[in-house]
């Protein structure tokens, strides 16, 4: 492993640059396994799938590092993956230019601490560097012969108080463990969900949702700060889906990607099977009653502002737009958010309920008429 301030020139005239990759991200815990699995979808595409692991690791580690400590409301962080015939670079920039990362040797009782350490073992090259505005952490792997081989970085020595550490294992167990955490927090918001519309808001406690789901009441504050977001959370989960299958699906056309993503997100999913509604009509009477609670209003529109900021990251990589600068992709990401919340609104409101599916379908494809692809 190698530290360099200042990184060693890209593109380099000798080692051109072959594939390149970006996603800007809202800062927000979730965003790292979203920002984690671009990265690992983008490296096997490439052809290095035997590269995965180190990379799942380094993303996590600096995009959480990003979360933690880079964020600024308002802004987004990138993920930047460039490929060239000999190396991988992961770069992962925040607008927190006064707060420069350093490696620091943990306590075995600290919960953090470990992230830049973890960087340092797998990369042969690392580095931060200074911009005009904020900061990025770079990271270099080295590429080998074949592309099923594991990477030559791997055999550069760790620290003394990392030897021993199974680096792969660790990536695996860290995979089980961010979707037991994914798991845990869609279960805990949909109880809340079903919880409140059968009770009504006032009648359900906090202790209430955490034993409908077998867990205990400080679990619940570990993953939500109040009953209302936990209650958001689903739909902000959907609608963050919906971004991520947009970048999922690059080769379709724009609106073709939104209406098949948007209709894929807001179909039934794991927790309403498991949870079957026994009366449609007393459950829509419910959510009417649970979506007009003032005390939901707040939480509703900050996580209408993430996940609009994502939705038009997604469509601004799409189409090569600047978010900084450019119109479009912030017009998409509002019409798209539009038409989810009134197709909602008025799957609500009709007598009998007119299926949201249909709904979504008729009102993205009249958005999409007049708002075509630039």
């Amino acid at each position: 492993m190698a530290f360099a301030p200042q990184d060693p020139r890209i593109p380099d005239p000798n080692d051109p640059v072959v594939q390149e990759g970006r996603v800007d991200h809202v800062p927000t815990p979730i965003s790292v396994t979203r920002a984690r699995q671009y990265a690992v979808r983008m490296v096997s595409d490439w052809g290095h799938p035997a590269l995965a692991d180190d990379v799942a690791l380094i993303v996590s580690e600096l995009a959480t590092n990003a979360v933690r400590y880079g964020s600024v409301p308002g802004r987004l962080f990138r993920v930047q993956l460039t490929l060239t015939k000999t190396r991988l670079r992961i770069t992962v920039s925040d607008p927190r230019g006064e707060r420069m990362p350093r490696p620091r040797r943990p306590s075995p009782r600290d919960k953090h601490g470990r992230g830049l350490l973890i960087v340092r073992a797998l990369a042969a090259r690392w580095g931060v560097r200074e911009r005009t505005v904020g900061k990025e952490i770079w990271a270099e792997l080295d590429l080998t012969a074949s592309p099923t081989e594991p990477s030559p970085t791997k055999k550069h020595a760790c620290p003394a108080y990392l030897r021993g550490t199974q680096l792969s294992l660790y990536a695996h167990l860290m995979g089980l463990r961010e979707r037991k955490k994914a798991e845990t927090r869609a279960a805990l918001s949909w109880a809340a969900v079903r919880l409140t519309v059968e009770r009504g808001l006032d009648n359900v406690k906090v202790e209430d949702i955490a034993d409908a789901v077998g867990v205990s009441p400080r679990t619940f504050n570990n993953y939500f700060s109040s009953k209302a977001e936990a209650i958001v959370f689903r739909h902000l989960d959907r609608c963050l889906g919906v971004a991520e299958a947009l970048r999922e699906r690059s080769a379709e056309p724009l609106w073709d990607a939104i209406t098949h993503a948007v209709l894929t997100r807001f179909g039934p999913d794991a927790q309403s099977a498991a949870h079957p509604v026994a009366d449609a009509a007393q459950w829509t009477a419910g959510v009417r009653v649970m979506v007009a609670e003032p005390a939901l209003r707040g939480e509703m529109l900050r996580a209408g502002a993430i996940a609009e900021a994502e939705i038009a990251a997604a469509v601004a990589g799409r189409t090569g737009g600047d978010l900084d600068h450019d119109l479009y992709p912030h017009l998409v990401a509002s019409a798209v958010m539009a038409a989810v919340n009134t197709a909602i609104a008025h799957h609500l409101r009709t007598d009998p309920p007119v299926p949201v599916d249909r709904l979504l379908t008729d009102a993205l494809a009249r958005i999409a008429a007049g708002l075509s692809t630039p």
